[in-house]
């Protein structure tokens, strides 16, 4: 398992320096000359130039066209892997299947990655001479081809590297910002996640000062503490004079945050003005901490932010008179 290990350990440290170092290409880009990236970078423009309208070209009418520009731009992407390799700078006319035989050459030598299969096969089709050599052959077989021409651009693109020195440096750069601000932003919602206090309300007990003869909510009023919001509620008192609904956490918790949400099916503003009260001493002496005047919902829910305050029972009392509470979810966070 060691030597496993070891090895796996070697991978990601040399994965980690070329994707973030850029330490091999920058090695091959310091051999060359600005003549040399001058020219690769004409041969990559000429070739995604041609690539880009060959590519538009979707009509099957057109497809000989697009086969002619494919060509185009494979002899200029091997050109260029030429000149990055370090070659002579191919000579115009150049041969599409002189220069495939030579980039196989370089990677049989280890210069270059080997070639993919097929694209060897791939370019010899393009490598047919003849102004109508594509308009003679069958559509299906032509789709076909194009297909595998298409893979093997591909592939030659990739290899193409026409950036300068200073690029790279500042791909670099960028490269090892972003990974620095990311790992700040993972440990940072990290730290919240252990940091946070904890909903301390969920599944605690909850008493109401009555209950409404039609409520759907479940009778220990449990649905308004359960972590989900029901279409309706989760708790519905009477209508009364003073009604509350109270949430026991069973111990007290310094508050630090108090989110209240309200019923799902309408009715907003009925239970307006709505005080929330805490209270440490056996659910008496309640006091209140905050009021709401204004319309809340369960995708607005009514926040109020505590200073940890010592609490055990947590009151969302109706001040208008007569009036009743329903809510679908309390939720309270503190230690």
């Amino acid at each position: 398992m060691v030597p496993m290990t070891s090895g796996l350990s070697k991978r990601l440290r040399r994965s980690f320096r070329e994707f973030f170092l850029l330490e091999s290409v920058k090695k091959t880009i310091s051999a060359r000359t600005r003549e040399q990236i001058a020219t690769i970078r004409r041969y990559q423009t000429a070739a995604m130039d041609r690539l880009q309208v060959a590519d538009d070209l979707t009509d099957p009418s057109h497809v000989p066209i697009a086969m002619m520009l494919y060509r185009e731009a494979a002899i200029c992407f091997v050109a260029a892997i030429l000149v990055g390799a370090g070659e002579e700078s191919p000579s115009d006319p150049f041969d599409l299947s002189i220069g495939v035989s030579r980039l196989r050459t370089l990677a049989g030598k280890g210069r270059i990655a080997p070639l993919p299969e097929g694209f060897e096969q791939a370019c010899e089709a393009l490598a047919t001479s003849g102004r109508l050599v594509f308009d003679e052959v069958p559509a299906d077989t032509l789709g076909q081809q194009r297909t595998r021409v298409e893979s093997a651009l591909g592939w030659a693109r990739a290899q193409v590297e026409s950036r300068t020195l200073f690029e790279i440096r500042v791909a670099k750069a960028v490269r090892l910002s972003t990974a620095a601000l990311v790992t700040i932003g993972l440990l940072y919602w990290t730290g919240c996640l252990i940091w946070q206090a904890p909903n301390v309300a969920l599944h605690k007990p909850v008493f109401a000062s009555s209950r409404y003869p039609g409520s759907s909510a479940p009778a220990d009023n449990s649905a308004v503490v359960n972590g989900t919001f029901e279409g309706t509620y989760g708790v519905h008192t009477n209508i009364e004079d003073n009604p509350w609904v109270t949430v026991d956490l069973q111990r007290e918790y310094r508050i630090t945050r108090v989110e209240i949400y309200n019923r799902g099916d309408g009715w907003f503003d009925e239970i307006l003005p709505a005080a929330l009260e805490l209270s440490s001493k056996r659910g008496r002496n309640f006091v209140e901490v905050d009021r709401r005047t204004t319309g809340f919902s369960q995708s607005s829910p009514w926040v109020y932010t505590g200073h940890g305050e010592p609490a055990r029972y947590v009151r969302v009392r109706g001040t208008k008179r007569p009036a009743y509470v329903a809510l679908s979810e309390i939720e309270v966070y503190g230690k």
